[in-house]
C-alpha cells in the first residue's frame, strides 16, 4: 500500500480495495447484534480503511469512552442489490458524494449469500440498528470503529419488497 502525505486519508489503491471483502451476519458477543463487516487482508488495510471511514462519516461519538463508536452517521450508504444467482446478492458500502460534488469518495463491492442476509435481516427487525464495522482475515475487529446505522436500502425484490429500514 501507498503512504498517503495525509495523515487523516489514506491512499487506498484499486488492488487495496478489490482485496477487501464484506460479510454481512450476527456477531455473538454479550449479546447479538447484526454487522456489515469490511474484512481486509492484512493491518494495514485495515488502518487505511478506518481512517478512510472515520473521514468521511458524519455522526456523532459516543459519550466520552475510548471505543470509536459513532451514531447518526447518514454519510456512509449501505445497499443490497440483486446478485448473480437466487442464493448471492450484491452488497455496496459507499459514501455519498457531499453537496456539489458528482463523485462518490469510495465503493466497496461484494456478493453475500441470500442465507447470511436472512439471519442480518431477522435480528436487524428486532434491534433497528446494526453496526458496520471493519475486520482483518475473517475476525471482527469492534475497536477500530463501530458504526451504529439504522437504515440500510435493499433493492433485491425480495419477500420484504425494495425499501429502505
Amino acid at each position: 500500500m501507498d503512504q498517503s502525505s495525509s495523515s487523516k486519508v489514506p491512499l487506498l489503491t484499486g488492488e487495496d480495495i478489490s482485496r477487501i471483502e464484506i460479510e454481512v451476519g450476527v456477531l455473538e458477543a454479550q449479546t447479538r447484534f447484526c454487522i456489515v463487516m469490511l474484512n481486509c487482508p492484512d493491518k494495514p488495510t485495515e488502518r487505511a480503511v478506518a481512517r478512510l471511514l472515520l473521514a468521511t462519516q458524519n455522526g456523532q461519538k459516543a459519550l466520552a469512552h475510548d471505543d470509536l463508536t459513532y451514531f447518526g452517521d447518514q454519510r456512509i450508504q449501505v445497499v443490497f442489490l440483486p446478485g448473480p444467482g437466487p442464493d448471492r446478492l450484491l452488497v455496496e458500502v459507499f459514501a455519498s458524494p457531499c453537496e456539489g460534488h458528482l463523485t462518490v469518495p469510495f465503493l466497496f463491492r461484494d456478493h453475500v449469500t441470500r442465507e447470511s442476509t436472512e439471519v442480518f435481516d431477522t435480528v436487524f427487525e428486532v434491534s433497528g440498528h446494526y453496526h458496520l464495522i471493519l475486520g482483518r482475515r475473517g475476525r471482527a475487529k469492534t475497536n477500530q470503529i463501530s458504526l451504529i446505522k439504522y437504515t440500510i436500502t435493499d433493492q433485491t425484490g425480495r419477500q420484504q419488497g425494495s425499501h429502505q429500514w
